[in-house]
């Protein structure tokens, strides 16, 4: 597997001016056809789309195929490159290298925190790969930490959804909201450190993922804790590497995968 991340100056939204010939531009230098380049149309669903017929649309303007309805991730079973363009959400690739198949999945809040109860993203894409979990290798990353995200308390939904998360995936000691983690100077915060939402309690989505991960007896979990937030920003304003909607951005970055 490869993956390229790619954020500013450019803008990756599909709706963008010039995206076609941007995004045709990157997939010849990564040795790709044009127009080939696969992107489920993301709604924070925990829907695995698969490659069979009716199942992708083309759409002239863009040279994307999508998704025919909204969902989450697609599993790949071919040489297609396959992409989600996020500016904060975290994405996920699982891979089973005996059959050389893979699903990327789209890792937003909604996506793998299933209030209805219904099966979470990464165990339908488990499911869809249909082997062990054992087989398989999972690799979650290029989106925001915890200081950069957060939410305000004072509102009691943010109130009882912090709690839920708490419950749903923190540990005695290690929760996932208020995560006690140590700032740049040492210091010990449960809070946003950076960015706009300074001071709110911290959401450490990353370990959230990482922890279903876990759950899965067997499965090889890899999380890269980099925020993509603050990467660049806090030094240089003026000189950020990616998109971020908590930072008010509407532009979005690019996240990419192959078979290699």
């Amino acid at each position: 597997m490869k993956y390229l991340h790619l954020g500013c100056p450019n803008d990756f939204h599909p709706k963008s001016n010039g995206f076609k010939d941007r995004m045709n531009q990157v997939l010849a230098i990564l040795g790709h056809h044009e127009n080939t380049l696969i992107a489920p149309r993301v709604q924070f669903t925990n829907i695995i789309a698969t490659q069979q017929p009716g199942a992708f649309v083309f759409e002239e303007d863009n040279g994307l195929w999508r998704t025919s309805a909204g969902a989450d991730g697609v599993l790949i079973h071919n040489t297609a490159p396959v992409a989600i363009f996020n500016a904060d959400c975290h994405v996920g690739i699982l891979y089973h290298h005996k059959t050389h198949r893979f699903a990327l999945i789209h890792l937003g809040l909604k996506c793998f925190y299933r209030e209805d109860g219904s099966p979470n993203i990464i165990t339908q894409a488990i499911t869809s790969l249909d082997v062990s979990a054992r087989e398989l290798e999972f690799w979650a990353g290029a989106g925001i930490g915890p200081c950069c995200n957060g939410y305000d308390h004072s509102d009691p939904k943010n109130a009882e959804l912090g709690k839920k998360l708490n419950q749903k995936f923190g540990y005695e000691d290690l929760p996932v909201v208020g995560y006690r983690y140590k700032d740049k100077y040492c210091h010990i915060t449960g809070f946003v450190t950076n960015g706009p939402r300074i001071g709110q309690i911290s959401y450490d989505n990353g370990s959230m993922i990482s922890r279903i991960g876990i759950n899965h007896p067997g499965m090889m979990v890899e999380l890269d804790p980099g925020c993509t937030s603050c990467q660049g920003r806090e030094q240089f304003p003026d000189r950020p590497q990616f998109w971020s909607n908590v930072r008010g951005h509407k532009e979005r970055n690019l996240f990419l995968c192959w078979l290699a």
